[in-house]
């Protein structure tokens, strides 16, 4: 950290390192205002203590990859519920900004976060990817449409398959900027659902009928 004192680092990817908490924080606390793109992805060693860090530290962050971190559902609604009980203006700062979020399977994901990251973001949020996380339901989809819906343009809910098509559709027809959607392991969304879907975005991974 020491030697990067005086650079002012935009890109940060550590993506399946050892690094531990300690130096982590250390290394958000030196360049954290500057960092606009974060990925943590595949870094086992890293906990709830780094999101804390990210949050406190990280004000001008658009992209955040936590993929497969060794994180828990307090930690993660952390970096975007507001704390009303700190007067350090840093405290809240970290989600606003976010355009681009991965929690590619994260198992803590829920419709609980889910609902709080729409909320935080709402008007920024451009690309989410929650692959793999087989918690998030209607609740989640329903924030989404609510929040989200005028800038979300890619969508990951691969094997996500607790959430009825319908809520699905109606989401995607409010997201009027939506380009892709992926849907890796959806194998019982009706033919009708696809047809119509596929009018609307590019649809990635779900079964594809051919329109005849």
């Amino acid at each position: 950290c020491d030697s990067l004192s005086n650079n002012k680092i935009r890109k940060l990817s550590l993506e399946g390192t050892c690094i531990e908490d300690t130096s982590m924080i250390k290394l958000l606390e030196n360049h954290g205002s500057y960092l606009e793109f974060i990925n943590l992805s595949h870094t086992s060693s890293l906990t709830d203590e780094t999101l804390v860090g990210v949050r406190k530290y990280c004000s001008n962050l658009q992209h955040l990859n936590i993929s497969k971190m060794n994180v828990t559902k307090v930690g993660v609604l952390g970096l975007f519920l507001e704390d009303k009980s700190s007067n350090d203006s840093r405290s809240n700062s970290s989600s606003s900004m976010l355009k681009s979020l991965c929690f590619d399977w994260l198992e803590c994901v829920d419709d609980d976060i889910i609902v709080e990251v729409a909320k935080s973001t709402a008007g920024n949020l451009r690309d989410l990817f929650i692959g793999n996380c087989k918690e998030i339901r209607g609740k989640a989809i329903m924030a989404l449409k609510m929040h989200s819906a005028s800038t979300l343009q890619y969508l990951d809910l691969s094997f996500a398959r607790q959430i009825h098509e319908n809520a699905l559709g109606v989401l995607v027809e409010e997201c009027n900027q939506l380009r892709k959607l992926t849907l890796w392991g959806w194998t019982d969304l009706s033919k009708q659902f696809l047809i119509y879907v596929r009018t609307l975005c590019e649809v990635e991974g779900a079964y594809q009928p051919k329109i005849i």
